[in-house]
């Protein structure tokens, strides 16, 4: 038999290269590129051939230069190793699924290896590539499975600890996103979404590759408009920029990943005269303004759904409710309170109807917390008047109106007993 022949079966025999074929369940840091399969394949990188015997024969075809196996014994080759003159390793092909078709390929110089290459879908087609310096990787690109082009690249540091990775996150064949490591933790991202080469969104985090501050370009004109802080990988606060000044004008609160207050300098004058509370229950929105900025609100707008349900306003700023206005779910004014003497407290309620016109007013005037008068209108006009005089809980004294609002009839109960004693009818000549 030809020595040369005879040397590679010992050697191939216990040379530990090809491992049995197996499934490839990769990592998600596998699948990132992040982690080198080296470290799970037992490829011995940079080892010499092991000058021993101890394997079949029949599993192992070698010709001058090349040695083709049989790893599993179902009579189809799954590794060729190339070698040098001098018998040392330059190539490695294996077929890790049994369908005949090579889809690794290692690269080697004085016997470490270099490069691999993978065909990660087994389209026949390379797409993965891992060059190595010193047995260590330092660089991975990945082709994208949608376009012509890499989808991602990384690099790494001399402990193959990741330093930089591009990514094409959505297979336009632009890898917007780029992210930068220490010591092979995360510590800053950005994303490029126009393509123009100026980051427009920057991500910051700390030691334990948690978010703590996102900076952002919202409108891509160059300037950033948007800060988001977290602590404990939360969200936090948002300021926002809308007017482009530079200055912040928009101020958003999270608890536990829910925005529960905002507020807003609508004036850009430096003060947030308005509040949005998001957890005041029942209410899912209540927004409150402070225009004078002393601390009081003159108005409060309380929310359902969308939907203004209850509406206060403090007129002149003395911290005590001027109006109260109810609202039904369609968001239809139906009820209004009004301190309209101002007195701190209020003295005449308004009903409406379904158009939102006033049909009734109840007006307490000895502010006892009774009606003492009551005021009927249609379409607008006063029809109709009833008073309590003498504050016993009941009218006492009754009036009526034309649709032109002139007084056409009075009544009135002398004895108290609810009963009309006197009633007065205002002649055709008294009305013009």
């Amino acid at each position: 038999m030809n020595y040369f022949i005879w040397f590679l079966f010992i050697l191939t025999a216990v040379f530990p290269l090809w491992p049995e074929p197996q499934k490839r369940a990769h990592s998600p840091q596998l699948a990132a590129g992040l982690a080198s399969e080296s470290e799970n394949s037992k490829f011995p990188y940079g080892r010499r051939f092991a000058a021993a015997w101890c394997g079949e024969l029949q599993s192992v075809h070698a010709e001058e230069n090349v040695v083709r196996q049989d790893t599993n014994e179902d009579g189809k080759i799954d590794r060729i190793a190339y070698l040098d003159k001098q018998g040392k390793i330059v190539k490695l092909e294996i077929d890790s699924n049994a369908d005949e078709v090579m889809d690794r390929f290692q690269y080697y110089v004085d016997e470490a290896v270099i490069r691999i290459e993978r065909d990660r879908d087994y389209d026949g087609k390379v797409d993965v590539w891992d060059y190595f310096e010193a047995g260590k990787r330092i660089r991975h690109k990945r082709a994208s499975q949608k376009i012509d082009g890499l989808d991602q690249v990384i690099e790494f540091d001399s402990e193959e600890r990741p330093l930089k990775m591009e990514r094409d996150t959505n297979g336009d064949g632009f890898r917007k996103t780029v992210t930068l490591f220490k010591n092979g933790e995360v510590w800053l991202q950005t994303q490029d979404s126009n393509k123009d080469g100026n980051a427009d969104v920057t991500i910051y985090f700390n030691a334990k590759g948690e978010k703590e501050r996102v900076e952002s370009d919202t409108n891509l004109n160059g300037r950033i408009d948007t800060w988001e802080h977290y602590q404990g990988g939360e969200l936090a606060r948002v300021e926002r920029d809308d007017e482009g000044d530079g200055k912040v004008n928009l101020k958003g609160f999270y608890k536990k990943g829910k925005n529960y207050k905002l507020i807003q300098d609508r004036d850009n004058d430096g003060r947030f005269e308005i509040t949005q509370w998001f957890n005041k229950f029942p209410w899912s929105m209540v927004m409150e303004i402070d225009a004078d900025g002393d601390g009081n609100s003159e108005g409060r707008y309380c929310y359902k759904e969308g939907v203004l349900r209850l509406k206060e306003i403090d007129e002149n700023s003395d911290g005590k409710l001027d109006l109260k206005e109810h609202y039904n779910a369609e968001g239809k004014l139906t009820r209004s309170e009004e301190d309209d003497e101002g007195v701190g407290c209020f003295t005449t309620t308004w009903f409406y109807n379904e158009a939102e016109e006033a049909v009734r007013a109840e007006k307490d005037n000895n502010r006892n917390g009774l009606v003492d008068t009551r005021y009927y209108y249609q379409r607008g006009s006063l029809r109709a008047v009833e008073e309590d005089t003498n504050a016993d809980g009941k009218p006492d004294l009754w009036e009526q109106y034309d649709e032109s609002e002139t007084l056409v009839k009075r009544s009135r109960d002398l004895d108290f007993d609810g009963e009309p004693d006197i009633e007065e009818e205002q002649s055709k000549q008294v009305r013009n």
